[in-house]
């Protein structure tokens, strides 16, 4: 565990130091700063480990020994006591004893019967407030106003708030920093995104002042008061500044102000921080699980577990158990200060968790590990009634609307009905399954060949007869297949393209039946099902021929690696287009040129990111900037053309950009975009900086799909067609309309994706903010690009 700890305490401090060239990091500040507190990793401490579990053994016992629970303030300044005199004050000393404490039961059962706090015990009854309408009853809804929520719920608040405090609980939704890929946590100085982040607390926000409204309505009716106060009710915030834009953000729109600001005054409250992660703030997750797995040398499931244990310690930072009582006690404070009145509050997921797990009767490891599977990137508002030192129970007052809510359960409910009947007319027994037809779809990817292969082997030993159509889909509409044999199977081997041949021509299966003649034929050749290897095109080509009633199944065969599994020929291609790129560099470097290197991507840009995390270019441009509000004009102008002169700064650089194809900008010559007229554009505009260079275009285009297959490739198309067979032979009917493959290709691991729902693949920002770093040494235009640095697709 020093070890760990020492590893991240020296990348903390090496970021500290090189902050002047970098945007400043302002969670480091607390470890390195003049007056920052004390941490050491030094092998020397480890024989002082052993002194510091006793003493917290003390610590614990004498908690569990008081006669009443003590504020959480007051536990916080006795540990914080503890480190400065056991520990010498290092917070690193203290993060490994403590560790290292709880993996004995007998102090974690010290740990949770110390008495500290209002989330120590939890009350036994609750006023409710939710209640399911099958269950209600007049005795329940007596003196109360009640609201109808979707999910068949009424929300049931009092009539009157003597005496009664009404909490609204607000999360943020969309910010820049991504908790869900990073660990953010309350030393981390975290903004909304714009404009998902901007947009989307609006949109709750105005749902929460339509259920507002309709209280106050009906307050107003039985006793004529308005019922819940927004024009000067207190509001609360966490120290992170998005907390207070989403405050700003719904107290316009509640006030019917527009607009996203409101400089209204807010409170701060440390209870509504998020968890510290001390050293670890702003660390990747997967970086984080790695290092603790390789320091600790246990596996990657073991390494989770560890992370997810609510009495782990973050070096510097907290346990979530402790985040979980201070949460309560500030809850608890909050309330009995404004007895009488609602309050808001705008926090973050962690404290959802908290409240969660207190509002559940289980005991809180119980809880624990049911809520901690709460997801981010959610919004909701909760209520809740604190109402003679108790709250009422888990409320989620807004979270989709009811319309919303409605029109969703609607379309997936028509969705899998539809889906259903399907499976239901194509529902044939393994004894049925006798002839599996397949087809290469869209464009050639490298592994095609090893599908076809392993599809062939599979089929002729389960004893199905393989059958081939050529051209794709064309192929089945002219009727041209045939019948595959062991011999002409033993002459297939793993090389690039498709001997069956491919094509793009999807319009023929646009016209009016055609799927329908495509149908006719399989069924001519007895073709019990059919399966279909390409990209996104295909899918949809898979996902027309299963709507009409025939049993298809899709493998995803396409170098854009653009679908949510990973996809045959991608790896290959990447390798061959590596070696490309690897060539440009050197002439690059020679006749002093840019190179602006298009690949293929079919508008997407994750082929290119890959490829430029591959080979560090200047730039990567791709659709997706567009995204997260990158002007792709302005990027190239300014950021660009900023970069590219730094780097004939130095005589020894290559002067690459990787531009996906496709891509739309104000140069394009060909409307199709791409590279198009970037040359001459970058050209004039590096003259005008005194820069007397040439720009060059290569277009690598059918070159990468001709890549030669790599191990990885054949391996992964042989699996692939071996699989599809078994899973049509085993059972049809369940993987009919489906998307086949895997998240990685030495997975052991299948998933499958229904052809009409499939989820989009996320687009890998962290490699895009490493490639596109901001700029330091120019004055033009730095500022700018910070804003495009730190946004981040939600």
């Amino acid at each position: 565990m020093l070890t760990y700890c020492d590893y991240f305490l020296e990348k903390k401090r090496r970021e500290y130091d090189e902050r002047s060239s970098t945007p400043y990091p302002h969670h480091l500040q607390p470890f390195f700063s003049s007056k920052g507190r004390k941490f050491s990793a030094d092998p020397e401490i480890a024989s002082k480990v052993p002194k510091v579990l006793k003493g917290l053994q003390r610590f614990l016992s004498e908690l569990g020994k008081l006669s009443k629970p003590i504020p959480f303030h007051e536990f916080r300044n006795r540990k914080n006591q503890f480190i400065k005199k056991v520990c010498g004050a290092n917070e690193i000393l203290y993060a490994v004893a403590w560790n290292e404490a709880v993996l004995d039961p007998e102090f974690r059962q010290l740990v949770f019967q110390a008495k500290i706090g209002r989330g120590f015990q939890k009350p036994r009854n609750r006023p409710r407030v939710l209640i399911d309408r099958m269950n209600v009853s007049a005795n329940l809804l007596e003196k109360k106003i009640v609201i109808d929520l979707p999910n068949n719920k009424l929300l049931c608040l009092p009539e009157k708030l003597g005496g009664r405090t009404i909490l609204s609980v607000v999360r943020h939704g969309a910010s820049k920093g991504n908790s869900a890929d990073y660990k953010i946590g309350s030393l981390y100085r975290n903004y909304l995104l714009r404009p998902q982040g901007f947009d989307r607390a609006k949109r709750i926000g105005g749902e929460f002042a339509k259920m507002i409204r309709h209280a106050n309505m009906a307050a107003e009716m039985k006793t004529s008061m308005h019922y819940l106060e927004t024009q000067n009710q207190p509001v609360y915030v966490s120290r992170s500044p998005n907390t207070r834009q989403l405050a700003g953000i719904i107290r316009s729109v509640l006030q019917n102000e527009g607009g996203y600001r409101d400089r209204r005054p807010m409170r701060y409250h440390d209870s509504l921080d998020s968890q510290s992660f001390g050293l670890l703030t702003g660390e990747s997750k997967k970086e984080e699980l790695s290092q603790l797995c390789r320091f600790l040398k246990v596996s990657e499931q073991e390494g989770k577990k560890v992370l997810k244990d609510p009495l782990y310690c973050y070096p510097g930072g907290e346990t979530f158990y402790e985040n979980y009582l201070s949460t309560i006690q500030g809850v608890h404070d909050i309330s009995e200060n404004h007895l009488g009145s609602h309050v808001s509050l705008f926090t973050h997921s962690s404290m959802m968790r908290a409240l969660m797990i207190y509002l559940d009767m289980r005991p809180f490891a119980e809880a624990y590990n049911e809520y901690m599977s709460y997801q981010e990137n959610q919004d909701n508002i909760i209520l809740l009634v604190y109402e003679e030192g108790t709250f009422s129970s888990y409320s989620c007052a807004v979270g989709l609307s009811k319309e919303e809510l409605q029109a969703r359960e609607k379309a997936e409910k028509e969705r899998q009905d539809q889906e259903d009947h399907l499976r239901s007319i194509i529902e044939i027994s393994r004894s049925e399954v006798n002839r599996i037809a397949m087809i290469t779809s869209g464009g050639d990817s490298p592994g095609m060949n090893a599908v076809l292969k392993s599809f062939i082997d599979k089929c002729l030993s389960l004893g199905v007869t393989p059958y081939i159509y050529r051209k794709g889909i064309e192929g089945v509409l002219k009727n041209d297949g045939q019948e595959y044999t062991e011999e002409a199977q033993r002459r297939l081997m793993a090389t690039p393209g498709s001997v069956i041949q491919c094509n793009k021509r999807f319009k023929l299966i646009e016209q009016e039946g055609a799927e329908f003649k495509a149908i006719e034929n399989l069924r001519k050749n007895k073709c019990d099902a059919l399966i279909i290897v390409g990209g996104d095109g295909s899918v949809r080509l898979s996902d027309k021929l299963f709507q009409a009633g025939y049993p298809v199944v899709a493998l995803p065969g396409t170098i854009d690696n653009d679908l949510p599994v990973y996809c045959l020929g991608f790896d290959s291609a990447l390798n061959a287009t590596i070696e490309l790129i690897q060539m440009l560099e050197w002439t690059s470097r020679s006749m002093e040129r840019v190179h602006l290197a298009e690949v293929y991507g079919a508008g997407s840009g994750h082929f290119a990111l890959t490829l430029a995390h591959a080979v560090n270019p200047q730039a990567v441009l791709v659709n997706e900037m567009k995204d997260i509000g990158i002007d792709i004009d302005d990027f190239i102008d300014n950021y660009l053309v900023d970069k590219l002169t730094l780097g004939f700064k130095s005589k020894d650089k290559s002067h690459i950009v990787i531009v996906s194809e496709m891509i739309k900008h104000g140069y394009m010559i060909d409307p199709k975009g791409g590279v198009s007229g970037l040359s001459e554009a970058l050209e004039s505009k590096l003259h005008e900086r005194g820069l007397e260079v040439e720009a060059r275009e290569s277009i690598f285009a059918h070159l990468q799909r001709g890549a030669p297959v790599g191990r990885l490739d054949r391996e992964y198309g042989q699996d692939l067609g071996r699989e599809a067979v078994l899973r049509i032979k085993t059972d049809i009917g369940k993987f009919a309309g489906k998307l086949l493959g895997k998240e990685y290709p030495s997975s052991d691991h299948w998933v499958t994706f229904p052809l009409n729902h499939l989820p989009k693949r996320p687009f890998r920002w962290d490699i895009y903010k490493e490639i596109n770093k901001p700029l330091v040494q120019t004055q033009t235009w730095p500022d700018k690009f910070y804003q495009f640095f730190n946004r981040k697709n939600s």
